[in-house]
């Protein structure tokens, strides 16, 4: 009997509890998606180039570097196999907070750095490509953590490589802080933007520590408008540097004149706007973009700044690169599709005199570089196969201070054929 009870006074207690958390469940479970794809990639270029990535994500051919016979030593060809550019991410909805839709992003992939060893093969590690959260309400959403840079989209161009088309179009992910707003087809955004894997240059080579001890981030602020089958849009941004927080002054000790350390507060502020346009019918995409900017190595356009003046109390004073950059996209297609790219870019120096070599990503000797580049995709069921030419002009000559112009160019040309095979999940 005792039993009976104690089993009619569980059932009373537990059952309803268990019920009413079973109720409750489905409006609180996490919801995840596991996406990705595995990528197999084939390049050929017919001379040395600057790359990244080992190789697949191309941005232009070295310069000459002739020898005391004549012999250009860079025309050797390259070509390799890989799959490190695989990918895998994880979507997480679900457990909604303060009347806000809850979403996050995982993703990485195989390409975070390479160690050549003994026997001159190399290893890749896992590398955080994006990792945050998003809070949408009805017409506002805000975004924190890592994920694309503002100027990277929402248009860029399709093609095969996983350069996307740098370095005419901006490239660069990095932590952020993201707000938008929601207007019918209209959006409005801004962001704050710091530094992780696209990084800005200085007197340390490529380093976050310039834009971290100037404290505030870059700041974006940009607006979209969607109608019908259009979209197109602008934005600017402004990002200031600290190349320095040190520096060395002359001054006198004991009647003797002597060089000393002090804290100074150099700094460079950059400029840079882009406006970008979509049209899209049936089987057709045409997609452009332009952008006109200062000291943008961060976005791997080619540019950076120098300096200008050397004061007595030991900072600097600089000045930026500013770089004119266009392309333009066309696809036709979907299960087979053709397409072509066409980009250019031009250094357009220095505003104020220089007195040395500038900070610049890429070589500093380029005064314009263009690209043309016919692809075909296949796609069908889960998967992707497309080949890719690519012919890439740079024009090199002699870098000229004060004005931190080339003059005297020549042209380099690389051609590279590019082939994947890549099943998506």
């Amino acid at each position: 009997m005792k039993k009976l009870c104690n089993l009619l006074i569980f059932s009373c207690i537990a059952i309803p509890a268990i019920a009413q958390e079973q109720e409750q469940e489905p409006e609180q479970r996490i919801k995840l998606s596991p996406y990705g794809f595995v990528r197999s990639e084939f390049f050929y270029d017919s001379r040395q180039s600057l790359i990244s990535s080992a190789g697949v994500l191309y941005l232009l051919p070295l310069d000459k570097n002739v020898n005391a016979e004549g012999e250009d030593l860079n025309t050797q060809p390259a070509s390799r196999l890989l799959s490190m550019e695989s990918r895998i991410g994880l979507r997480i909805a679900g457990i909604d907070t303060w009347n806000a839709k809850i979403t996050a992003n995982l993703e990485g992939d195989f390409d975070g750095f390479s160690i050549a060893n003994s026997n001159f093969t190399s290893n890749t590690v896992l590398r955080l490509r994006q990792a945050w959260v998003k809070m949408e309400w009805q017409k506002l959403d805000l975004q924190v953590g890592q994920t694309w840079h503002p100027m990277f989209g929402p248009v860029l161009p399709s093609v095969l490589g996983v350069s996307v088309g740098a370095p005419f179009n901006p490239f660069n992910r990095g932590p952020q802080v993201r707000v938008d707003y929601k207007m019918k087809d209209l959006r409005v955004y801004s962001a704050a933007v710091y530094q992780m894997q696209n990084l800005s240059v200085g007197p340390r080579g490529a380093s976050p520590e310039y834009l971290r001890d100037n404290i505030v981030p870059e700041l974006y602020l940009g607006f979209d408008c969607t109608p019908k089958s259009f979209i197109f849009g602008a934005g600017a941004s402004a990002i200031s540097l600290r190349p320095r927080i040190v520096g060395e002054k002359q001054t006198v000790i004991n009647d003797v004149p002597t060089a000393i350390q002090t804290k100074v507060s150099d700094k460079i502020t950059s400029l840079s706007a882009q406006a970008f346009a979509q049209y899209s019918v049936e089987k057709l995409k045409v997609k452009a973009k332009c952008i006109y900017g200062q000291n943008m190595a961060h976005l791997l356009q080619l540019s950076g700044y120098g300096i200008s003046a050397k004061n007595a109390d030991g900072s600097f004073e600089y000045s930026n690169l500013t770089t004119g950059t266009w392309w333009f996209n066309a696809t036709y297609g979907k299960t087979y599709q053709v397409g072509v790219l066409a980009g250019f870019s031009k250094n357009y120096g220095s505003s104020k005199p220089l007195l040395e070599m500038p900070y610049t990503f890429g070589p500093n000797n380029l005064e314009h570089v263009y690209r043309i580049a016919p692809q075909f995709l296949y796609t069908f069921n889960n998967w992707n196969i497309g080949v890719e030419y690519e012919i890439t002009n740079a024009a090199y000559g002699t870098f000229s201070l004060p004005k931190g112009r080339v003059v005297d160019t020549h042209n380099v040309v690389n051609h590279r054929i590019f082939a994947e095979i890549v099943y998506n999940f």
